[in-house]
Formats: structure tokens, C-alpha cells, sequence
């Protein structure tokens, strides 16, 4: 069976959808009266409105996360870890893995949207 996972277009198409900004090392901000997000959180957001603020309320957010988009938490964990550029962990399980891919894959796609919003 087929692990379910985020492409780079789904990310990209979040972004443009809900307006919100790419940001790293957070899974929401507001930079001035914009409304900033992670990868997964524009993903969520895209779904629903509300899940902006049911992730910027959360305490541990990725597991929110994973039940708003029906994923591992080790592929959200991962996920956050490759948008944010931190460094991959060999010894991660495999959807870590997957998700560190998605998620490098993901920043790579939307880092251009910041240009003008974000330094």
C-alpha cells in the first residue's frame, strides 16, 4: 500500500489559495497583518479555514497536523525538518524519510513567495 504524501504542486497550490506566506522553524507566524505558515499548514489551511487556528493553538502541533491530513506524525515531523533545511537523519524511520524528501522538495517549490514579504 501506497503511503500517503504532500507534493511540492499541492503546497504551491495552498499557498496561492489562502494567501498565506512560507515561512521555517514555525508552523504559523504573522509578520504585520500578514498570516505566515509551513508547508503543511498552508496544505490544512487550504482545507479549512479554521485549521490556522487550530494548529496556532496547538500544543504539539504536527500531531494535529497529522490528523487534519491523514498522515504519519513521523511523516509530519519529517516533513517540517526538510522545509526547514534542517539536516537528514539517516536514522529516522522511513516515513520521516519520505517526509524530509516532500519537504525539502516542498520549500525548494514555495520559497519564491516570500520574495517582497519576507527578507
Amino acid at each position: 500500500m501506497d503511503k500517503k504524501r504532500i507534493t511540492p504542486d499541492q503546497v504551491v497550490e495552498a499557498y496561492l489559495a489562502t494567501g498565506l506566506v512560507p515561512i521555517r522553524d514555525v508552523w504559523t507566524d504573522r509578520i504585520g497583518d500578514r498570516r505566515c505558515g509551513c508547508g503543511l499548514t498552508a496544505v490544512a489551511t487550504q482545507i479549512s479555514e479554521a485549521n490556522y487556528d487550530r494548529i496556532s493553538n496547538a500544543i504539539m502541533e504536527e500531531y494535529v497536523i497529522a490528523d487534519l491530513l491523514d498522515l504519519s506524525p513521523k511523516y509530519v515531523v519529517g516533513f517540517a525538518d526538510g522545509f526547514d533545511g534542517g539536516k537528514r537523519d539517516p536514522y529516522e524511520s522511513e516515513d520521516w524519510q519520505l517526509g524530509y524528501e516532500d519537504g525539502r522538495s516542498a520549500w525548494e517549490a514555495v520559497k519564491h513567495l516570500r520574495d517582497g514579504v519576507l527578507a
